[in-house]
């Protein structure tokens, strides 16, 4: 229902949120991705807090940690994306994909961790499907 509403306004995916107990909004997950922001050099994504814990989102934070980009999990307030230099999404559809806009306020496609982490990703993509190939000669 998400994915759909996003489609209805013209958007790629929906971004849902919570509220803390002083009715901040946090976010939590999109409607078939996980969200990743990028500020001061470090990657922000929202913890695992009644989300569910993504394949994809595991294999960024992973490429993260070998690459030593900085990443840290924790709730992540819809305010501070506009301070954000980049945002992106993860999915098994999209990968890793950079975030235009959110509302009114738009963000780099081109940001240099972005891109480096779509080609990283892509890289592990191609590693896995050779691995594979090798077994089957086996």
């Amino acid at each position: 229902m998400a994915k759909n509403f996003a489609y209805s306004q013209k958007a790629y995916d929906s971004m849902m949120f919570r509220k803390d107990e002083k009715g901040q909004k946090y976010i939590t997950e999109g409607g078939s991705s996980t969200y990743f922001m990028v500020h001061d050099g470090k990657i922000f994504t929202p913890e695992i807090d009644n989300i569910l814990p993504g394949i994809t989102r595991k294999k960024v934070i992973s490429l993260c940690q070998k690459a030593r980009i900085p990443i840290v999990q924790r709730r992540v307030f819809l305010t501070e994306t506009e301070n954000a230099q980049e945002i992106f999404l993860a999915s098994t559809v999209s990968k890793v994909m950079p975030v235009k806009a959110i509302g009114e306020h738009v963000y780099p496609v081109d940001g240099q961790i972005t891109r480096y982490l779509m080609k990283l990703f892509n890289q592990r993509i191609e590693e896995e499907i050779e691995a594979k190939r090798d077994v089957k000669h086996v």
